[in-house]
């Protein structure tokens, strides 16, 4: 129980992250391409006070969602029963000489 829910945990906060990681790197690159427009204009230093952007809902939305069904696909393959070991058993002779044909043992 303690596992699975430390999994999920893991599989809802990791997407999150990488959402929000994705979002800084487009802003990055984007505040890059800009500059790289403006390397000729003269250059300008603006103190106005600006108020910090928020990520848009939808963007909160989505990482949230994406969080929410990777979190449940981990819970639901954790709560899905394990396949039963299986191996094979080899051919042999028992001690009265017969062959005893190889099989498939399952556990």
């Amino acid at each position: 129980m303690i596992r699975q829910l430390f999994i999920s945990l893991l599989f809802f906060f990791g997407p999150a992250l990488l959402v929000v990681v994705i979002r800084h790197l487009v802003i990055l690159l984007h505040l890059a391409i800009r500059s790289g427009r403006h390397q000729h204009d003269p250059e300008i230093i603006d103190i106005t006070p600006t108020s910090p952007g928020r990520p848009p809902r939808w963007f909160l939305l989505a990482a949230i969602l994406i969080g929410f069904f990777c979190a449940w696909f981990a819970w639901w393959s954790l709560a899905n029963p394990p396949e039963p070991s299986t191996h094979y058993v080899p051919a042999y002779t028992d001690s009265n000489g017969q062959v005893i044909p190889g099989k498939v043992v399952t556990h």
